[in-house]
């Protein structure tokens, strides 16, 4: 083959990648290999014995994780969604026993989780539409630098009342950056590309999937508890 013909080659691979990534931007600026990855962090954080239910069941997992949204303006519909869905975990989990029931309700909360923490919602909002989609593209990027937090497994929710407390707490924080990161894009108003990891946009980001890995990671912990699945040293 020619120079010009790899040439072509390339620029054809290079603008389907392009395509692939604006494809997989979510609503939420997540693409799905972030939110992908969100699934594989918080499940290292969790007991072998539930690790080993998303593996054994990984394609019903994936089923419910494949569960389209409804859109939303406001994150806090989501709140109530996942503390049924949660119910309905601990019961297949436990009286039901049925664990392919079990399992894609947890991918259906991954999901749900993935959603709570999206950011630029309201593209009406930025100087520049496109902004949501090259912000998801710029956080896959960047992911490689992201750090967890995690508070450990000790401090799961006990009850729904604290389950319920914790993602509210999620929503209030995503809610606070979401409005930093509109606020610093209108007012620099300059390409995505151009920020950083110093960046307040990579900041925003950075919080954002730390707290959805530890928020799923914690709604996945409280299910599992209350399944039976967790026993105390």
């Amino acid at each position: 083959m020619n120079s010009r013909g790899i040439s072509k080659m390339r620029f054809m691979f290079t603008a389907g990648f392009f395509l692939f990534l604006i494809a997989c931007a979510t609503q939420a600026c997540w693409t799905e290999y972030n939110s992908i990855g969100m699934i594989h962090d918080a499940k290292r954080l969790t007991p072998e014995n539930f690790q080993w239910i998303i593996d054994q069941y990984s394609s019903d997992f994936y089923k419910g994780f494949e569960t389209q949204i409804p859109d939303s303006s406001d994150r806090k519909t989501l709140i109530p969604v996942i503390l049924d869905d949660s119910r309905q975990a601990i019961r297949a989990f436990s009286s039901e026993m049925a664990y392919r029931r079990g399992a894609g309700f947890l991918g259906r909360i991954a999901r749900y989780v993935n959603e709570l923490h999206g950011m630029l919602q309201h593209p009406d909002r930025l100087s520049d539409p496109h902004w949501s989609t090259d912000y998801a593209i710029f956080l896959q990027k960047k992911r490689e630098f992201f750090r967890i937090r995690w508070a450990g497994i000790d401090q799961r929710p006990r009850t729904i009342q604290q389950l319920e407390t914790l993602l509210a707490e999620s929503t209030r924080r995503m809610d606070r950056v979401s409005e930093i990161l509109t606020e610093t894009l209108n007012r620099e108003n300059r390409g995505i590309a151009s920020y950083d990891t110093r960046s307040a946009p990579f900041g925003v980001g950075s919080i954002a999937y730390s707290s959805a890995v530890s928020t799923m990671a914690m709604t996945w912990m409280y299910i599992w508890d209350q399944a039976g699945g967790i026993s105390e040293p």
